[in-house]
């Protein structure tokens, strides 16, 4: 009797055993499942991730509008963009009224050195390098706002406290080296003078032109290798980055960064800038591209109107910009 209960134990042990591990087809069908996931929830996160960056591009906007405003409650009017030297020089007038005439022309000599008379590194401020410029902040010295004690040609370190903007020096294209930057300019007398101040090296003109350094950094895009162009509405028609000049022929930047027209129709039969009285901010988006330029049958430029999408290119449709508060694709009708 007790050999009887053993065997249908030991039968029982056998039979109810557990097995162990999976077998191939249970395998194949959690590996199937997986790859079903995988398929719906990638581009889904990916979606998520590039919304959460251009969400972050446009509060950065926002931030620099903030910083652009106060310049213009300090000065009476918005920065130039430096595409007009006659534009520039009635602001700097305007802003510093008493500025020496030799510090006024030492500004314009380091803002325009180039030219075929210039020997070494030539350069031009432009319309991306002009954001971070007129932020940086200048000296209290209202006589030399630019070569006086922490002005950005005195030599040392920019004001921090008359900065209008914290800039994050991650996505500054500046550089640790300190080079001495020589420029001539005419004085009062009509006499040859040269300038020399020391000031940080920029890293965007070899990287996104091709050119050798100059003294004049931009601030990247977050999460790009391209920067943010401030363009101002007193010069819209003629403003682009980067410049149509024989110094950026070479340039690596993908398209133009034009000013925006809106889809409201004047009396004369042409259409609005977007911002009319005060400035754009662009940036390439993600893609890193501003989008080509349109031109019409005789060669002529075509503006691009927002939010209607005319005259778009692929390259316009992630940009973004201060007036769009996304991309502009976002906003296509």
């Amino acid at each position: 009797m007790t050999e009887l209960f053993r065997t249908r134990e030991r039968c029982s042990n056998q039979n109810g055993r557990r097995r162990r591990g999976f077998t191939l087809v249970e395998m194949i069908v959690v590996m199937a499942i997986i790859g079903l996931l995988a398929a719906i929830l990638i581009p889904t996160i990916r979606a998520v991730m590039v919304r959460a960056s251009e969400s972050s591009i446009a509060v950065d906007l926002s931030n620099l509008d903030a910083g652009i405003n106060q310049f213009k409650e300090k000065f009476g009017d918005y920065p130039p963009d430096f595409s007009n030297r006659n534009l520039l020089a009635r602001h700097v007038q305007k802003a510093w009224p008493r500025i020496t005439t030799n510090e006024m022309r030492i500004f314009l000599a380091i803002a325009y050195h180039r030219g075929g008379s210039i020997s070494g590194p030539q350069w031009e401020i432009d319309q991306a390098e002009a954001l971070v410029f007129w932020l940086g902040g200048f000296s209290e010295d209202p006589q030399h706002p630019f070569t006086g004690p922490g002005g950005p040609f005195s030599g040392g370190e920019r004001n921090p406290e008359n900065a209008y903007f914290p800039f994050d020096n991650n996505r500054l294209t500046e550089s640790g080296n300190i080079q001495t930057f020589a420029v001539e300019y005419m004085d009062a007398t009509s006499t040859r003078q040269t300038f020399q101040f020391n000031a940080r090296q920029s890293t965007d003109e070899a990287i996104l032109h091709g050119l050798e350094n100059d003294p004049f950094p931009v601030c990247l895009t977050r999460g790009t290798n391209r920067p943010i162009v401030y363009l101002d509405a007193h010069n819209y028609l003629y403003s682009a980055y980067p410049m149509h000049s024989t110094i950026y022929q070479n340039t690596d930047v993908s398209g133009h960064a034009h000013a925006y027209l809106s889809d409201r129709k004047l009396l004369n039969g042409g259409f609005e800038w977007l911002n009319p009285h005060s400035y754009q901010l662009i940036t390439a988006g993600l893609d890193e591209d501003f989008g080509q330029d349109m031109v019409d049958v005789t060669g002529g430029h075509l503006f691009k109107r927002y939010p209607s999408g005319i005259n778009y290119v692929a390259g316009d449709l992630d940009n973004i910009t201060n007036f769009s508060g996304g991309t502009l694709e976002d906003a296509i009708p």
